[in-house]
Parts: C-alpha cells; structure tokens; sequence
C-alpha cells in the first residue's frame, strides 16, 4: 500500500487508498493512464526545450539578446519534478513553467519549428532577421516570426493567382534547378502551411504553376535570340506585329519584372516555342548568320537596289562572267560568292515585305537555316562581299546597257518562252513558221521571230565570245 501511495503521489494521484470507498479512483487503470500523460508531459518538456535550442541556432548569423534563454537551456532538470516544469490546464494542453524567458515563444514555437525545416521559408526567415538589428526573443515573437509567416502565405497566394511579380519569382527560386526540386519545396510549404493554419489544401495547383516558371526561365535564356530579330526587324524597318517579341527580349528589363506571373501567355510561350526551335541545334551558327545580316547592310542595301530577285543577281554574275571583270580565278570567286550569298539570303533581301511580322521573318528564316546547312560559311561569305562592294560596284558600271537587256532577254525567253512552229496558208517561209511567245505579263514585248532570235544570238555572241544556250 506504501509503494502504491509513493507511486500515485509522484505521478499526481494525491488520494488515501486505505479509504475503499473512492477505490475507484486509485484503480490500476487510472494509474496507468496518469503515468501515461506524465510520460506525453515530459516527453513535450524534452521537445519544448530541443525545438527552443534549435531557435537559437536559427538567429546565429546575427547579433542576438538570448543570453538568460542560453543559461536556462543549459540547467540541468534531471531532478526536477514534471509539476515544477509543467501542466495541463483544462483544454488539455499544455502550459509551461520552466524556461520563463522563453515564454513570448511558447505560442508559434512548435509553426515555426514546422516551417523552418523548409528551405524556402529559411529564406524570408533571414530575410526577416536583416531588418531588424539585434535580435531579442521579442522581437522573434513579434517581428520575424509573424512577417516571415505573412510573407510565406502571401507568397503561396500570389502563386495561386499567378500574381507574383516575375522579380520575385527570381528572387526566391531561381535556386531550385530543376521542376522537380522546385514542385517538391513548394510542394512542402504549401502542406506546412495547411498544418499551421488547419484548412485543406491539396496543393494540385502547383503543378501547373512550376510549369509556368520553368516556361519563364526557358524564356529568359531565348532573350538574346529574341534581340537579334528586333535588330533584324530595325534594319528591314519592318513594321508588322513583334509585340511578343519585344516583351520576350525585355525578360530582364526592370519594366519586365515588374509583371506578375500571369504575363507569361500561350501566345509568348508560342513565340519562345520557335526559339526553343532555333536554339537547337546549329544555334550559334543561326545566330552568327543573323547578327552578319544586320551588320553587312551595305552589301544587301546594294543588292535590292540593282537586282529585284536571286533571278537578277544570277544574270548579274553570269553577264560578269562573259565580260572582262569575270576574267580570272579570283574574280570568278568573288561572283560565284555574290551568287550563293543572293540565293542563302533571299528571303530577307528579295522577298520580306514593310508590313511583315514576326511570323513571317520567321518562316522566312526557314530557308536561310537550310542554306546555312548546305553551307556553314554562308555568313562569312556574306562579309566577304560587304567588303568586296566596290569592286562589285564597278563590275556593275562597267556592264552595258546592251549586255544586261540582252541577258535579261535570253532569261525570260528561257523561263517564260513558248516555241511554236506551224504552217499557215499562204506561209512559204520558215522564218515566218517558227515564233516565241511569252506569258509572263511583266515581259513589255510577247512575241519573237525567228530573225528576232537570231538576232538575240548574235549579240550574246559577241559579248561573251562564244555560242552561248
């Protein structure tokens, strides 16, 4: 009976169980459930005091005020009774007595013990902490603590409703590498949070606003691509729709982040679709020929002046080719250059119109990435024939007027002619039996005799020095 009363005295069962009357209340059960909230008491005491020292590590890297907290922490309660260290008030929980500097903390110690163990609330948790100088109990009670938890669901918010300004977004993720690792933390903080506040949130969401970031980043790493077709667009002087464009190339710009999350569209995800595209493969190579076009406009402003189409630029080449300046190796190269340039470029030279947009230059480019596979040197024989342009200049004025209409000639007869020979009643003559007609509408004159072909062939003749086709 003596060690019964000890025991119920020590876990706070203070009855006389000689009184059989009241046996009920000094029953083994109750005894065992007593020993068992003893147990959950001390077994929170343990944790108060372990979740209070890992507080203090969380205010290491500023100057802090825990001193009487540090030496309460450190006292030794192995000989201390549980009633001395703690109670249950009549809600069931419970209130502390030890580690009285501690108290202003016993409200959000056990969410903010939650929260710090993720990475991201860590962070407006510094954040927090840097504002506010020295650092005292409370100040964490009442500054830190409440402002990082605001900041935290605030933040978790703004990503919901795609609110969150795209500077900020920067700010507190860029860290994470991959969509994974960003869904995961997010992913956590969301659950804490939920635990912290008691309302359900399945977090489904998050989902589809990690793939809104990870489109935004992709779109941040195109920007510079996105520059160079703004260039080409300035020197083109086109002025079609390149509005996505624009908001693609300013992704840094201080205008830029300041747009919420919800500025990244389908139709910019679209726009970052083709320069995903563009950046495969011979990416620097597509660039290298881009940026080579916008500084080489001397050549193609040139070119659009004396020719109308890669057609023109080819008689150009193949009149300087039977004349004099076509004479010798070196001259040959530079024409047959010319030639390759006129036909690798031609979209952008010969065939983009004023109003064109960003739609259209980019299928345009289409072409110019097909010749640039044929030819990798495509942009280096562009500069080539920038610096070549005064000689071609004065191939060019040396060039007769009968020369050039000649070839011009022999070309629309032989992309347009129709060769008819027929007999008609009272036609004796074979010159008046075979003729040419042409149907292109821009050709002045449609219709050629044979003396009129002949004619033609004679002064190809003379001015190449041989038959020509």
């Amino acid at each position: 009976q003596q060690h019964m009363e000890n025991l119920c005295c020590a876990v706070g069962i203070g009855i006389d169980i000689k009184d059989s009357r009241r046996k009920e209340e000094w029953s083994m059960e109750t005894v065992h459930n007593t020993i068992q909230q003893r147990v959950k008491e001390l077994s929170a005491i343990h944790g108060y005091r372990e979740k209070l020292k890992y507080l203090c590590t969380l205010v290491q890297e500023v100057p802090t005020d825990f001193a009487e907290l540090n030496v309460e922490l450190h006292n030794d309660i192995s000989r201390s009774s549980i009633g001395s260290l703690c109670d249950c008030n009549k809600e069931g929980n419970i209130v502390y007595h030890c580690l009285k500097s501690a108290s202003p903390l016993h409200n959000m110690l056990d969410k903010c013990y939650l929260l710090t163990q993720n990475d991201l609330f860590i962070q407006f948790w510094r954040e927090k902490m840097a504002e506010c100088g020295t650092i005292s109990i409370p100040i964490v009670a009442q500054q830190v603590w409440p402002k990082a938890y605001l900041h935290a669901q605030q933040l978790m918010e703004a990503l919901h409703g795609r609110t969150l300004k795209l500077a900020d977004v920067d700010r507190y993720l860029s860290k994470y590498k991959t969509p994974d690792e960003l869904h995961q933390v997010l992913m956590n903080l969301n659950n804490q949070l939920s635990t912290c506040t008691g309302n359900s949130n399945d977090g489904k969401w998050i989902a589809n606003v990690v793939e809104t970031i990870v489109q935004y980043w992709s779109l941040k790493e195109y920007e510079n691509s996105a520059k160079t077709f703004l260039l080409v667009k300035e020197k083109l002087k086109l002025t079609g729709n390149f509005k996505q464009v624009e908001a693609l190339a300013s992704q840094v710009s201080l205008s830029m982040k300041d747009q919420a999350l919800q500025v990244i569209d389908e139709s910019l995800v679209g726009v970052g679709q083709f320069f995903k595209s563009f950046m495969t493969g011979q990416h620097r190579e597509k660039l290298l020929c881009l940026e080579t076009f916008i500084t080489c406009q001397d050549v193609v402003k040139w070119l659009r002046e004396v020719t109308k189409d890669v057609v023109d630029v080819q008689s150009f080449v193949n009149v300087s080719l039977t004349t004099s300046a076509g004479e010798g190796d070196l001259a040959n190269d530079k024409l047959s250059t010319l030639s390759i340039v006129g036909t690798g470029y031609r979209s952008l030279i010969y065939e983009l119109k004023l109003d064109a947009s960003f739609e259209t230059l980019s299928k345009g480019c289409t072409t110019i990435w097909k010749a640039l596979e044929a030819n990798p040197k495509l942009p280096k024989l562009l500069e080539d024939c920038n610096r070549e342009l005064e000689w071609y200049k004065s191939v060019k004025a040396t060039q007769g007027r009968v020369e050039v209409t000649s070839f011009e000639l022999m070309r629309n007869i032989l992309q347009y002619g129709r060769f008819t020979i027929e007999s008609r009643q009272g036609c004796n003559d074979i010159h008046d039996a075979i003729r040419v007609d042409l149907d292109d509408k821009k050709v002045a004159k449609k219709n050629f005799t044979l003396d009129e072909l002949r004619d033609l062939e004679s002064k190809l003749v003379l001015i190449t020095g041989s038959k020509t086709e």
